[in-house]
């Protein structure tokens, strides 16, 4: 679970990280606001990024940018158009911000998309926009400048098009960028050193841990072990049945008899008869005959098992593969990586379980 949550908490990490970069290199969708002089009433200023259409129909998208003077009130959703030239046409407006200044007055950005739908070179717009002195609450209307625009179902015939403003340009504020990529520096360079004390931990986990001994290594153990304690005239009978058990252990004949021993151990394991031999009819001897060894005898068996554990591992090799028609199968399976698909699995599951109307499927 913990491994899961790391590779979580990373890919979360730099998904977050890449998307702030992103934001930050975007530079933001700001408003570039105009300067007015200061009038006792409001002021406008018509901003066309395409002063074209490319073909009837065709929308086209100009900005409408208020000075609201101090002391009056200009509704934004107020442009209407009073005088076209023939042609029916539509429009919408949207507000799409507004900016307050210091000395009270406010500069609203007033968004109008218009469509004509009958052909003509060259149109002109005019329209007003409402707005009421706080004072008298009069409803006063607001002229908009005149706004010439121009169509054509291919090319109109001009050599230069306003195509609007191409230009790169920066965020009026910075300081967001500065607060975007702060943070996405901060979290690639968190999520770098929680994998790396992840790693040390992981590391430091896996050296502390026991290191598991093979049977081999427990045999030797076991028989030094009661070696000692026979070499210091300890001849209880446990001693003798822990080294038949060792023995026995080693080569799969728990439940043989010593004269049935040679037929299990087959002749692929004729190296290993002799000494398997000596060792249990020695210990048959103090086990079942209730005799006190000699000390050639007790020789004979300590050498018997110093030579049995050190020919064993030259001749016990790993059972050969066992092939099957899944073989190919699953020898590209332990190929593929394993907490990778281990993760994808249990968060599939996850998603599964709490899938939207799972009660109605």
């Amino acid at each position: 679970m913990k491994k899961y949550l790391l590779n979580t908490l990373t890919l979360l990490a730099l998904l977050v990280g890449t998307v702030a970069s992103a934001l930050a290199v975007s530079g933001g969708g700001s408003i570039d606001y105009p300067s007015f002089d200061r009038q006792p009433e409001p002021q406008v200023i018509v901003r066309a990024e395409r002063d074209f259409a490319y073909r009837t129909g065709d929308p086209i998208r100009f900005t409408v940018f208020v000075d609201q003077a101090k002391g009056t009130a200009v509704d934004g959703l107020s442009f209407a158009v009073t005088d076209t030239n023939d042609g029916d046409m539509e429009f919408t407006s949207t507000l799409l911000g507004s900016k307050s200044l210091s000395d009270g007055e406010k500069i609203l950005a007033v968004q109008v998309t218009l469509r004509k739908w009958s052909y003509e070179q060259t149109f002109s717009v005019k329209a007003t926009m409402s707005y009421i002195v706080s004072e008298s609450g009069d409803t006063n209307a607001l002229a908009v400048p005149e706004i010439t625009l121009h169509m054509s179902p291919t090319w109109d015939g001009r050599k230069t098009l306003n195509q609007g403003d191409s230009r790169l340009r920066g965020d009026t504020r910075p300081c967001l960028n500065v607060v975007l990529v702060g943070t996405g520096l901060f979290l690639s360079l968190f999520s770098w050193l929680f994998i790396r004390a992840a790693r040390r931990k992981n590391s430091r986990i896996r050296s502390a841990r026991p290191r598991v001994k093979s049977a081999l290594e427990l045999a030797r153990e076991g028989f030094e072990l009661r070696r000692d304690l026979i070499l210091g005239r300890d001849f209880r009978l446990e001693h003798y049945e822990e080294l038949e058990r060792i023995v026995r252990g080693l080569f799969d004949i728990e439940t043989q008899t010593t004269d049935q021993v040679m037929a299990r151990l087959g002749s692929d394991r004729s190296w290993a008869h002799d000494d398997v031999l000596a060792i249990l009819e020695g210990c048959d001897k103090r086990l079942y005959q209730d005799r006190t060894l000699t000390e050639g005898e007790h020789t004979s068996i300590f050498s018997a098992f110093e030579h049995l554990l050190g020919e064993m591992p030259l001749h016990e090799t790993a059972p050969p593969p066992r092939i099957t028609r899944w073989t190919p199968l699953t020898s590209r399976l332990k190929r593929l990586p394993h907490r990778k698909l281990a993760f994808l699995a249990v968060a599939s599951k996850w998603l599964w379980r709490h899938r939207p109307f799972r009660y109605y499927v």
